[in-house]
């Protein structure tokens, strides 16, 4: 399973999707325990590289009640 998954081939997009699916993030404030801002990120893709962190773990952060 692990050398199917490194071996996967990424998808190629075209200029026309990539600016559509940019249209179609959301921003992300995320905040500290004392409620001030940590940083302002235009994705969930972007707030995963910056806290690095996987992308599920963004997810499931703000899926959950508490957000934290």
């Amino acid at each position: 399973m692990r050398e199917s998954a490194l071996n996967k081939i990424k998808p190629v997009y075209s200029e026309q999707a990539l600016e559509k699916m940019k249209k179609a993030s959301k921003p992300i404030i995320v905040y500290n325990l004392d409620h001030t801002i940590y940083g302002k990120y235009p994705s969930v893709v972007n707030t995963s590289e910056n806290l690095n962190c996987y992308v599920k773990t963004v997810h499931r952060a703000l899926k959950s009640k508490s957000k934290l």
